[in-house]
């Protein structure tokens, strides 16, 4: 069986993928220290800003994952105490 269900519990689908990610509106205070940095200071921000976001999306797809784990395996626990219950 290949569900979505499944394919979420086994991490095979990326969540961070189908969310619409919104860029941060700059700050007048951001842009004015990006205005001071030479071109490759400012291609190196860059980079390390993106490197940033794209290590905060695989942490938040981790913990979503993790807690989907163990959301699962309290659901399961409780089906089968309700049928030892009912045995």
């Amino acid at each position: 069986m290949n569900s979505i269900l499944e394919n979420l519990f086994m991490g095979k689908i990326d969540i961070m993928e189908m969310l619409n990610v919104k860029k941060q509106s700059s700050t007048s205070d951001k842009e004015s220290f990006i205005k001071t940095l030479t071109p490759e200071q400012q291609e190196l921000y860059e980079k390390i800003e993106n490197t940033f976001m794209e290590r905060c999306a695989l942490e938040y797809q981790e913990c979503f994952i993790t807690g989907f784990k163990t959301a699962v395996r309290m659901i399961l626990e409780s089906l089968s105490d309700t049928a030892k219950d009912r045995d």
